[in-house]
């Protein structure tokens, strides 16, 4: 089956003048709110590869306290790709991951 989002995906060290800041932060948030309605590890590493282009980008290494935040939150988000990736059960349908129950 065809992988349209593989484990590691190649950062490219230079970002394309066209790669829009607001349009990667407009995208990460498209990706968070997708995952809190269907979470998917395919979702969670999109997530991971955005936020490590945001932190890379020009504007966001300009100010610290942006740096900073987006730097937490990939650290945040590549825990959660990261626990997906071992978690067996986590496409069982009858399970809700949103719940700390997992609505059993």
């Amino acid at each position: 089956m065809f992988n349209p989002m593989p484990d590691e995906m190649p950062l490219k060290k230079a970002i394309h003048p066209q790669v829009a800041f607001y349009g990667l932060e407009a995208t990460i948030c498209y990706l968070m709110t997708r995952f809190m309605t269907r979470p998917c590890p395919h979702i969670a590493r999109a997530i991971v590869h955005h936020l490590q282009l945001l932190a890379e980008h020009p504007e966001a290494q300009d100010e610290a306290e942006s740096n900073e935040v987006y730097g937490g939150l990939l650290e945040e988000w590549q825990a959660i790709t990261s626990a997906l990736s071992r978690q067996s059960d986590f496409f069982t349908p009858e399970i809700d991951f949103r719940r700390p129950d997992g609505g059993r």
